[in-house]
């Protein structure tokens, strides 16, 4: 969200550079800078993300990226995802449930008794 915040103005840059007949070459130098930019700033914000939450907890919130972009695809683009994907969309969100799971809560759910 912060990433297409910080690039959408590139984006409006280069189409009123589109709009304005801007030549060939200017146009390429501007879709290169936007195309660097919409790399870049996603990258930046995802290693300072990796840094504030850990790298367990960043696993789980790359994991569930499929996920949301399935739901977002539903709600606003209105694609239903066929039988198979739903499958596979259920089976990862249960996997993130199930590795959420703090392990000294996990072991307390079991009937082992702990070694001593």
């Amino acid at each position: 969200m912060i990433a297409a915040l910080a690039t959408s103005p590139l984006a409006w840059w280069v189409a009123e550079a589109v709009r304005d007949g801007a030549s060939a070459a200017a146009l390429l130098g501007q879709g290169l800078v936007l195309g660097v930019a919409s790399t870049a700033i996603p990258y930046a914000l995802d290693q300072v993300v990796l840094r504030r939450v850990g790298r367990a907890r960043f696993a789980i919130l790359l994991a569930l990226l499929p996920v949301t972009a399935a739901v977002i695809g539903l709600i606003v683009l209105g694609q239903v995802p066929r039988p198979l994907e739903a499958v596979g969309i259920v089976a990862v969100a249960l996997a993130v449930a199930v590795r959420s799971v703090d392990p000294a809560e996990r072991s307390m759910n079991t009937d082992e008794i702990p070694p001593s």
